[in-house]
């Protein structure tokens, strides 16, 4: 009779594992509480107990009344107030930036972060800046204007864009409702669209003369000669032909020519002049 003989040492290795197994999900069960333990603690200690104690404080508002922009914010700032330039009053009696009235009144109990709005004389040479985000470069322009404010197209900037469409002012200096002194210059940056994957020559012909170098701009591309041709046709700055043809792949910095329509007159010969200085001068970021 043949008798089968086992490895006595197999249960106490199945024994060793299953202790050890058991040992490791402990340790992790133990280390999953201790970090949901800190974070608990965490978010009481920064978010629960602020709003805890913030929940009845209130603050008396200050009299703001005749204080300038700057010893009203020593005083609103320490309480958790925060000032607001809502509009400005014309009045020479008192140097520009001095509180007028304010909202809420002084007296009044408020939580902390309540917003005191202001109003702040000015004097009658000074203009508040107007917010033209989003306006073409001429209704910003006469907009400005309005105000008594001036933009130099010359000065204007042009930036590619993935937030504003082509065309609008995505950027202004000074910022919107900053005083200024009347005929002082508003600086815009007017957005290019988003960047063109790849770099062709833009369709020109039909467009005014004054418009092509933004769309120039946007491509990167350059001017290149200009030759005028008397026209009755077409509007005088009128674009009539271009080289390369609209659709042709083209290199960053390379040039395209025109051939713009003028005014007839007799006697009057084609002219082409190299002078595109007005292009080569505007700015881009």
């Amino acid at each position: 009779m043949s008798v089968e003989l086992r490895p006595e040492h197999e249960p106490d290795h199945d024994n060793r594992g299953t202790v050890s197994q058991r040992r490791l999900e402990l340790i992790s069960g133990l280390l999953m509480v201790a970090i949901a333990a800190i974070w608990l603690v965490f978010f009481v200690d920064h978010v629960v107990m602020p709003l805890v104690v913030m929940a009845g404080v209130e603050h008396e508002v200050p009299d703001l009344h005749l204080l300038g922009l700057a010893e009203a914010d020593s005083i609103c700032t320490p309480l958790g107030l925060e000032l607001v330039q809502g509009r400005s009053r014309i009045d020479d009696r008192f140097p520009p930036g001095t509180i007028l009235d304010q909202y809420p009144v002084a007296g009044v109990m408020v939580k902390p972060g309540r917003r005191i709005e202001i109003v702040v004389s000015r004097s009658e040479s000074m203009t508040t800046c107007p917010d033209v985000i989003g306006r073409s470069p001429r209704e910003a322009a006469i907009t400005a204007d309005s105000v008594g404010l001036m933009v130099d197209p010359q000065h204007t900037r042009y930036r590619h864009s993935n937030s504003y469409p082509e065309g609008v002012v995505m950027f202004q200096r000074p910022e919107p409702n900053r005083e200024m002194n009347r005929d002082e210059e508003l600086f815009l940056t007017v957005s290019l669209g988003k960047r063109p994957t790849a770099i062709v020559a833009p369709d020109l012909v039909g467009r005014k003369f004054e418009s092509v170098g933004i769309t120039l701009t946007k491509y990167n591309l350059r001017l290149g000669r200009v030759e005028k041709f008397p026209n009755r046709s077409v509007a005088a700055g009128t674009v009539l032909t271009q080289d390369p043809l609209p659709g042709t792949p083209m290199k960053s910095g390379e040039r395209i020519s025109l051939s713009i329509a003028v005014k007839p007159s007799s006697n009057q010969p084609p002219d082409t002049t190299g002078n595109t200085a007005s292009m080569e001068e505007m700015e881009v970021e």
